[in-house]
């Protein structure tokens, strides 16, 4: 009887220890599986371009600009000096290429671009009406401001979306900007300051003008110094020039021209020069006036105000600011 008891409790204690074994074999932590994600595609390569400017002697043309309309886009640049024009990261492989610069006709061209980078070369045709920037200041001058209105346009110049100032195209010149006789003034002026300079412009008339040539102007508007600041020269056809100053509790003449020096009927060129205070006033390359200022007007804008007395139309072509570093001589 003992003998049977003792093995009864011996089973029980096996499958005890079988029970338990199991459960140990449960409750073992499996490491969880490691996420992988899929392989990440590198990145596409960009579409780069770069764009040689040159003349047809193969000079550069550091002052060109160009436009690439691709997916939608219009994406511009400026040439550096050695005439390149530079793109990167182009969304596409196609679209059209604009290259212009002044004194030349533009270019286009279809773009079919490869991946990574591309490199190109346009040579621009001079336009044979239009002002060469290369050519339109003297060696050691600054270019500041060149607009021939060819493009039907005068860049930086204010009001000539009014009425009154139109594009005309005259036989032998190209486009010019024509005020349109109205019996109302009108004035335009530029949107470039300028310090020692000369600054240049066509002008012709067909009978009485009455306008005044502005350089230097600008205005204060509040404390002790508030007023206008310029030089201007009221002028009408057949009459000398008169060179005024201007700026508050303080303003006069400064010199006249001693004979008259505009007529109409006839293109005209205007040379007006300031170097430190000295001023000096130029027609078709005669000097027609000569002044020292102290204390000058030292910086401006540039314009025109054409006056209500004007009973002709006036054209305006070829307007240059040269920077100088020395006095102007011609």
């Amino acid at each position: 009887m003992k003998k049977k008891l003792f093995l009864s409790l011996m089973f029980v204690f096996m499958l005890a220890l079988v029970a338990c074994g199991s459960s140990s074999d449960e409750d073992t932590i499996t490491p969880a599986p490691v996420e992988t994600s899929a392989p990440v595609a590198p990145p596409a390569t960009p579409y780069d371009l770069v764009v040689k400017v040159t003349d047809q002697d193969g000079n550069p043309i550091p002052w060109a600009t160009g436009s690439i309309q691709t997916s939608g886009k219009d994406v511009s640049a400026t040439a550096d000096d050695a005439g390149q024009l530079a793109w990167n990261g182009l969304p596409d492989s196609g679209g059209s290429l604009t290259v212009s610069a002044q004194g030349y006709l533009p270019a286009q061209e279809s773009l079919s671009l490869e991946q990574g980078a591309n490199e190109l070369s346009i040579a621009l045709e001079r336009d044979p009406y239009a002002l060469d920037p290369a050519e339109a200041c003297q060696p050691g001058q600054q270019i500041v401001f060149v607009e021939d209105f060819e493009d039907y346009q005068a860049q930086g110049m204010s009001d000539i979306s009014d009425a009154k100032w139109s594009f005309i195209d005259v036989e032998e010149r190209g486009t010019v900007l024509e005020f349109i006789s109205t019996g109302e003034s009108a004035t335009t002026k530029s949107s470039t300051k300028f310090g020692n300079a000369v600054w240049f412009f066509d002008m012709k008339t067909d009978g009485l003008a009455d306008f005044t040539i502005f350089f230097h102007q600008y205005n204060i508007d509040e404390g002790i110094d508030a007023g206008p600041y310029w030089y201007f020269i009221p002028s009408k056809t057949g009459e000398p020039f008169e060179l005024n100053f201007e700026r508050p509790r303080d303003r006069g003449v400064l010199a006249t021209s001693e004979m008259p020096v505009f007529d109409a009927g006839d293109w005209h060129t205007l040379a007006i020069a300031y170097y430190g205070g000295d001023i000096s006033l130029w027609v078709d390359g005669q000097m027609a006036l000569n002044v020292q200022h102290d204390p000058p007007i030292e910086q401006g804008n540039f314009g025109f105000i054409v006056n209500q007395g004007t009973a002709a139309n006036i054209l305006f072509d070829n307007m240059i600011v040269c920077g100088l570093e020395q006095p102007y001589a011609p």
